[in-house]
């Protein structure tokens, strides 16, 4: 019976050990903190920025307080990617909290139709702040695959030849929606996405954890 009672205890002992050796495995030290710089392509943004004529009507008749002015045409512009900044802690190795900042943009100059003098610029500026949720599928120390969403509010800032103090003309809702993801690397590490959104159909970006 001693004999018994010594194995037992020999067993239970044995089984403690692996037991807390798997939660230590479970527990890893993962890396909690992530920071990441992205560029993507400026098709979202500009559709709600009627960058490209989708959400501009226009008015046939004008506006009667502008018949005077002059008439103008754009001669340049440019159109910026969509630049974002996040933020993320991960709680879990597969779920992830953060937050992102977006900027984007388009700038044009304005040149009078009729003696094609140079008349203002027409600035449209978007910056949007979007709280973010994200899956990881895989991750491992060099690579890693994951999905996410983040949903927030987008701020319009415009100005014009008319007026050029910059006001904000716009408070709309932004998200993103990342249906695949791909991290490289390790503590410093490449990624390149696709989805839709405000982050662009497609976007790359470089960051880093710890």
């Amino acid at each position: 019976m001693l004999l018994l009672a010594v194995v037992l205890c020999g067993c239970v002992s044995v089984a403690c050990a692996a037991d807390s050796d798997d939660d230590a495995i479970v527990v890893r030290d993962i890396p909690r903190h992530y920071v990441q710089f992205s560029v993507g392509d400026p098709l979202m943004n500009g559709w709600f920025g009627g960058y490209f004529g989708f959400c501009d009507m226009g008015d046939p008749f004008g506006d009667p307080g502008s018949w005077f002015t002059p008439d103008v045409y754009t001669r340049t512009a440019a159109i910026l990617p969509s630049f974002a900044v996040n933020y993320r802690y991960a709680i879990k190795y597969w779920l992830h909290l953060g937050v992102e900042v977006y900027y984007g943009g388009k700038y044009s100059r304005q040149h009078d139709r009729v003696t094609d003098e140079f008349v203002g610029t027409t600035d449209i500026t978007q910056l949007s702040i979007l709280p973010s949720i994200r899956f990881q599928y895989l991750d491992r120390p060099v690579v890693g695959l994951y999905s996410g969403v983040s949903v927030g509010v987008l701020f319009a800032i415009e100005s014009d030849y008319l007026d050029p103090k910059p006001r904000f003309d716009a408070v709309l809702p932004a998200f993103q929606l990342t249906a695949l993801g791909v991290r490289v690397g390790n503590r410093v590490y490449g990624t390149a996405e696709i989805g839709v959104g405000h982050k662009g159909f497609f976007n790359i970006g470089v960051g880093a954890r710890f």
